[in-house]
């Protein structure tokens, strides 16, 4: 198994076991790392139920103080003892006046006379931590280091009675020792185990290389060729190991792939002939649109027409029931009108024949010509009807005519769903946002609502959110379709808010008209 330098065997090696190593040393830093984060949770720990000790027991220790002071000192300092026993992290308590001054401390109690009292003046608190703390008056932690170079942390808790602020202090010394030399020998152990590993990986990996390379030079000539099409590769390796199932598992796969890229080919083949045939049908699927609407319109205009004239008595007297009837026969003119035009339009917008007449406008009165347009749809059904469009608003840039089909499909759909006493508000106001002026024109109402899965989904040609629901309202799916199609054609965005039961807004933006800026003109929409 001798390695030559600078041989491929001897980099393959190499680099397998600096792989390996830096697995290795990444995963002992990784543990050094966790061991360290597991040293400051623990620690953590210590704090926290250092500090609930001390929200528990300062009371105790406070009222104990205060009863023999004077007095029994040798019943406080078994007191103080109990206390230190049951927390293993507490290695001293001390008792604090108002100013700071040490009136008694764990540390000296072999010091003195016990039956004279617990009281021991020993000088005053020197750190400004502890200091800061006894201002604050309020549970404090304090770090400090020890004497023998340990970060340890003082707890300074204010005693309170039952009647208020006694003005005594007492501080809780809390060490961390107890967790030093699990640390160290989890370090230890873990470098240890390292070393070892590396060592081991370099020989294991000295091992590989000398079976490994022998044969992977013709496995990856013959796997380059057929990644780049040469299907009738075929690899032939010796031997009865894992190469040789892998030689035979590449031969299989080039042997399929074949298949596949030639099945592939002839299933394009096939998609384009059907691409091209939905695309004969779509064309004539429009053109069949664009003829029966206006082969209807035709006989529609008619009807209208004889309609408007016998109830005008332009044919002769007419009565009640006649005018009534006639009356219901030309507002369903007027809805089948919409929907023919409605059709019409799709079919024109279909196949990308929008063209624009961009010119600037005043909003406010294209916004009462729709109002007197759609007036006695808004009146039969109740509705109310708000604009609030500033007159002052400077004109937008937009085609006009295309621009009246927007809102005058937008407040046709809130019509359709807005119950009877509901409002519909068409808004408008100034924005500059970058340095560009624009107008964001609304149009609101205090309607159904539609479903927050739906709302992406509205602009869908033919789209019906709920068909037993929309069916009672009419329509057939198209208007939002032509709002979408006609504002991407001025490059307009259009957004929705809607909830259930409250009613829906849209909102779309058009440029402002400035006074140094020429006509512009018609514009093709698509190409």
């Amino acid at each position: 198994m001798a390695l030559r330098l600078g041989s491929f065997k001897t980099r393959t090696a190499a680099a397998n076991a600096l792989a390996v190593a830096a697995i290795l040393i990444a995963n002992s830093v990784y543990l050094l790392l966790a061991e360290r984060g597991e040293m400051e949770r623990n620690r953590e720990a210590i704090e926290a139920h250092a500090q609930s000790y001390a929200r528990i027991t300062e009371a105790s220790i406070g009222r104990a103080f205060l009863l023999y002071r004077d007095r029994d000192g040798g019943r406080f300092h078994q007191i103080i003892r109990d206390n230190l026993s049951l927390e293993p992290s507490l290695v001293g308590i001390q008792v604090l006046g108002p100013s700071g001054e040490i009136l008694f401390d764990s540390a000296r109690m072999d010091d003195g006379d016990p039956s004279q009292g617990a009281q021991q003046p020993q000088g005053s608190v020197a750190e400004p931590e502890r200091i800061e703390a006894l201002r604050r008056r309020a549970l404090t932690l304090v770090p400090r280091r020890s004497a023998q170079g340990m970060d340890d942390v003082d707890i300074v808790a204010p005693h309170q009675t039952d009647g208020g602020d006694s003005g005594l202090f007492i501080s809780y010394r809390v060490t961390f020792k107890s967790l030093q030399p699990a640390m160290q020998r989890r370090y230890l152990t873990t470098l240890w185990l390292t070393l070892v590993s590396v060592l081991g990986a370099m020989l294991v990996a000295a091992a590989l290389a000398s079976r490994i390379t022998r044969p992977i030079q013709e496995l990856t000539k013959g796997a380059l060729e057929i990644g780049e099409g040469n299907f009738d590769r075929r690899l032939h390796l010796g031997g009865d190991d894992e190469i040789r199932i892998l030689a035979d598992t590449f031969n299989q796969m080039a042997e399929r792939l074949k298949e596949n890229v030639l099945k592939r080919e002839d299933s394009n083949r096939r998609l384009a002939g059907l691409n091209e045939e939905l695309k004969e049908l779509d064309r004539m699927k429009s053109d069949l649109l664009a003829n029966v609407s206006h082969e209807l319109r035709t006989p529609l205009t008619a009807i209208k027409g004889y309609t408007d004239y016998i109830l005008e008595g332009k044919l002769g007297p007419i009565g009640e029931k006649q005018e009534r009837g006639l009356v219901v026969i030309q507002r369903n003119l007027e809805r089948l009108s919409r929907s023919i035009n409605a059709l019409l339009d799709f079919s024109t917008m279909d196949v990308g024949r929008i063209s624009l007449n961009l010119q600037p406008f005043a909003l406010p009165l294209l916004v009462e010509q729709i109002h007197q347009t759609l007036r006695s749809e808004l009146e039969r059904k109740h509705l109310r009807f708000e604009s609030d469009v500033p007159r002052e608003l400077r004109p937008v840039i937009a085609d006009r005519d295309k621009l009246a089909h927007v809102l005058e499909n937008l407040v046709i759909n809130a019509i359709k769903f807005t119950p009877q006493s509901g409002l519909i508000r068409i808004s408008a106001r100034r924005e500059d946002a970058r340095g560009k002026g624009a107008v964001e024109v609304s149009v609101s109402d205090t309607g159904i609502g539609i479903p927050e899965d739906q709302i992406g989904k509205i602009f869908n040609r033919f789209h019906q959110v709920d068909g037993s629901t929309t069916r009672r309202f009419g329509g057939v799916g198209l208007g939002l379709a032509i709002v979408r199609s006609i504002l991407d054609a001025h490059g307009a965005a259009i957004k929705v808010e809607s909830r259930e039961g409250e009613g829906t807004t849209f909102r779309f933006w058009l440029p402002v008209f400035e006074r140094d800026e020429a006509p512009l003109g018609s514009h093709p929409g698509y190409s």
